[in-house]
């Protein structure tokens, strides 16, 4: 289908004079990206400024393109290593996310765009390895490759073995945004023995000690939560779902002052909650979760979403600890405890799921 194929290199061939700072005057090839890209319905020959295009950012004094978001523009095809994308040199930001690149590679001529500090390349049907050169972009503060994957079947697109996470964290420094949902991350040891390996989650993680959000679910990791996550003091997002994490949640977690949101559902944690004073949203569903957490749960002052749906829970939740918890009265009708579990106000009746 050589006409959709041509849709990313038709935006971007708009791009090259913007880039040297000349005007764009074909009306046929701007009729043509009306036609095929939405976003582009405000790229017009009366606008020969194509700096003020949708989209488009430009360095105020030089005219050079410093951020282009494509989000959502139905674009189709993939992006060769000659396409123009790759001479805007001065660019800071990059968005392709949710268009369909119709299963090719993220091209290793990112690392000529130097500059990057957010690129965003999530749920465009990207596939294969994430390239080493990802891992030279060295300004990067945000980085999502997340959700190139199959929703209905949850095949994962995307995977990162060479380089392995562990270089990326040793690279990347500057990094506040990690989403690497539904990437499969596997293990570097090769052939069938990669099956009786279990993946961890490098505990080098702490050296990106700017990160603010983390999101990591279904990623194949196993093992004990790392308690050197305990160390990235400005995190407020760990999404860790859907992996094979076992045992308690590290004590270390405390020190995560800033941490509001901590989602673990469909691991296989089975140790208490700790001291998470600060949790806003807090989602432990679908664990092994066996202790008393009744103590844990009334120091959360915060607490405004919490689930603890399929896990192995006994006993009764006592109603009067959430007294403390004001923000959680309008949310905890909506909890699905386990079958064994009850909760009980005073001495009146049980409520029970």
């Amino acid at each position: 289908m050589p006409m959709q194929c041509s849709h990313f290199a038709m935006t971007m061939k708009a791009l090259r004079c913007c880039n040297s700072r000349k005007a764009l005057s074909s009306p046929t090839l701007l009729l043509v990206l009306k036609v095929l890209i939405p976003r582009s319905l405000q790229w017009n020959s009366e606008t020969r400024n194509c700096c003020s295009w949708d989209g488009v950012e430009c360095d105020e004094q030089i005219g050079n393109v410093i951020s282009l978001d494509l989000t959502s523009s139905f674009l189709f095809g993939s992006i060769n290593s000659n396409s123009t994308l790759f001479s805007l040199r001065h660019i800071r930001m990059l968005s392709l996310a949710d268009n369909n690149f119709n299963y090719s590679q993220i091209p290793a001529a990112i690392t000529q765009l130097s500059g990057l500090a957010y690129l965003n390349l999530s749920g465009s049907y990207f596939y294969g390895q994430v390239p080493f050169e990802i891992s030279n972009l060295h300004m990067l503060s945000y980085l999502d490759l997340s959700y190139n994957y199959d929703p209905d079947t949850s095949k994962k697109f995307l995977q990162l073995q060479n380089p392995s996470l562990k270089t990326l964290v040793s690279n990347l420094t500057r990094l506040e945004v990690l989403n690497f949902r539904y990437i499969n991350i596997s293990s570097e040891v090769p052939g069938l023995l990669s099956n009786f390996t279990s993946l961890r989650l490098p505990s080098s993680i702490d050296k990106l000690d700017s990160l603010k959000i983390l999101g990591i679910t279904g990623c194949n990791f196993s093992g004990a939560i790392p308690h050197s996550l305990g160390k990235l003091a400005n995190i407020t997002y760990l999404g860790l779902s859907k992996n094979n994490f076992i045992g308690h949640i590290p004590s270390s977690f405390q020190n995560l002052t800033h941490l509001t949101a901590l989602r673990l559902h469909h691991n296989k944690i089975t140790g208490s909650l700790g001291n998470l004073t600060k949790i806003e949203i807090l989602d432990l569903s679908e664990n092994k979760l066996e202790d008393p957490i009744a103590q844990s749960v009334s120091k959360l002052m915060n607490l405004e979403y919490f689930l603890l749906a399929f896990n192995s829970l006994s006993g009764f939740l006592e109603f009067d600890m959430f007294l403390s918890t004001s923000n959680l009265a309008t949310t905890i009708c909506h909890w699905s405890l386990g079958k064994q579990t009850q909760m009980r106000q005073g001495q009146s009746s049980n409520i029970s799921d």
